[in-house]
């Protein structure tokens, strides 16, 4: 007969009394109630013998001060006997991820993904987001193991994520997990028994979220395999079905979910190639968290808004295509867009000191949107391993179609134009307009500027070009 705790009063270890006012879900572990003072409580599935392992672990996780750029809600409490499980504080404003996952039918496709669910936009904003907080737990020797929509809580009117169900985070070594995941998600060394959870597991499974939330259905699971038997499917999740978007082999095409060049750039196409391509069965050869992470922002910086006011859907800005709405067919003139290079300096006898900015490694492009940042770490440092959004510069299109940069900090920007070897600096709170055919951009972090050799080898550059129609 099921346990119903509902009325119950239980307690954790410090003698905190809990009453049980009502169930908000229940899974594979256990059941998840919540108490009349606004508490979760994760109460497991398990017998007496298994109780002191799970009360370790989840002392384990308590001590392991979890980086709250993490984003993960933790244990806060230990339930005492007969009792296994934890309590949590309850997330507030959050619907699950699943919810952008998991196409609606009730309204109009158009209406439930660019109005009720935010559109491309929304979703590479928790796609960012999210990758940041696995992030966070990797390079704490941490491995969330078990991600899903369901374990990923997302605010649909703020940059918010949360994620929740912490049951399974472990680090190398530290655990042996019987629960390895959720199917739809594991990676497929997993199933095969062959590896514990680790970052490279976590990574294959954020990749599978990424897929899903971009393009609304699952790499592996193309048209035969969705029209076949649960047991086909199973298999084919285990890694033994070819990529939906396999280059060389089109035998497991999926022609339902979103077209790829709707909802990837091609930094993102490769790295999903990488992935379920090079990766599915080697994880060595998967990208990483970081590179997704870049991808994923790189991508906001390409998106535009439909200027229709009966549309307002976001999509991607193509150089090689006529501008229009992927979604309304309103065509737009061709905007401003720039790409961010890091430098390298080379020797040319014709440059001061002998020395020429060459640009080294693109590091994305950009589409000039109203009230437009450059951030120091998204924008001039994408791989740095330390979050954050210092604004470096604001850059204006003026009713006069001039490009202005307004420069935010106290170091110098320095502009450089590459026709006449000229440069001028931009001090704090100061502005200036700039070619955006022929001036680079420069970041400079020193103060002491001493020869134009120290400049570049020590900075940034913006190369700004101007997209003709």
């Amino acid at each position: 007969m099921k346990e119903n705790l509902i009325g119950t009063t239980i307690f954790d270890t410090t003698g905190r009394r809990y009453v049980i006012e009502k169930q908000i879900g229940e899974g594979a572990q256990g059941i998840v109630y919540e108490s009349s003072d606004g508490f979760i409580i994760k109460k497991n599935h398990t017998n007496k013998e298994s109780r002191g392992e799970l009360t370790k672990r989840y002392k384990w996780i308590i001590n392991q001060r979890v980086p709250k750029e993490a984003r993960m809600v933790t244990p806060i409490a230990i339930l005492s006997e007969p009792h296994t499980g934890y309590v949590m504080k309850k997330v507030k404003g959050h619907v699950p991820l699943a919810k952008l996952i998991n196409v609606s039918t009730k309204v109009p496709f158009g209406e439930w993904y660019n109005v009720l669910t935010g559109g491309l936009k929304k979703r590479l904003e928790i796609s960012t987001s999210l990758s940041k907080c696995f992030r966070n737990l990797h390079i704490h020797g941490l491995c969330y193991c078990d991600i899903s929509p369901n374990n990923i809580l997302v605010a649909m009117k703020a940059k918010s994520i949360v994620l929740i169900d912490p049951d399974n985070l472990t680090s190398t070594g530290t655990f042996k997990n019987t629960i390895l995941g959720t199917p739809r998600y594991i990676a497929p060394e997993l199933f095969m028994g062959a590896n514990q959870p680790n970052s490279l597991t976590d990574t294959y499974s954020f990749a599978v979220i990424l897929f899903e939330l971009l393009r609304l259905g699952h790499p592996l699971l193309g048209d035969d395999i969705l029209e076949n038997t649960p047991e086909v499917e199973e298999h084919a999740l285990k890694g033994n079905a070819v990529y939906v978007d396999h280059p060389e082999d089109a035998s497991n095409r999926n022609t339902r979910i979103l077209p790829a060049q709707f909802a990837f750039t091609e930094e993102l196409k490769s790295l999903f190639e990488r992935t379920f391509v090079d990766g599915l069965h080697d994880s060595t050869k998967r990208p990483t968290i970081s590179e997704f992470r870049v991808a994923c922002q790189q991508a906001e910086d390409l998106l535009m808004t439909c200027k229709n006011p009966d549309c307002s859907a976001t999509f991607y800005y193509q150089a090689d295509k006529a501008l229009e709405c992927p979604w309304c067919l309103k065509e737009f003139d061709k905007p401003y867009r720039f790409t961010c290079t890091e430098a390298i300096t080379v020797k040319d006898s014709q440059f001061e000191d002998g020395k020429l900015p060459i640009p080294e490694k693109m590091t994305g492009e950009l589409v000039l949107k109203e009230g437009f940042n450059l951030l120091c770490k998204r924008h001039f440092e994408p791989f740095t391993a330390i979050d954050g959004e210092e604004k470096v510069a604001a850059i204006e299109l003026t009713d006069k179609q001039e490009i202005k940069i307004h420069n935010l900090q106290a170091d110098i920007i320095i502009i450089f134009n590459k026709v006449t070897r000229q440069k001028k600096n931009i001090g704090q709170k100061q502005t200036s307009t700039f070619n955006p055919k022929e001036d680079v951009i420069i970041y400079n972090r020193v103060t002491d500027l001493k020869g134009i050799n120290d400049i570049f080898e020590s900075c940034s550059v913006l190369n700004y070009g101007m997209i003709s129609s």
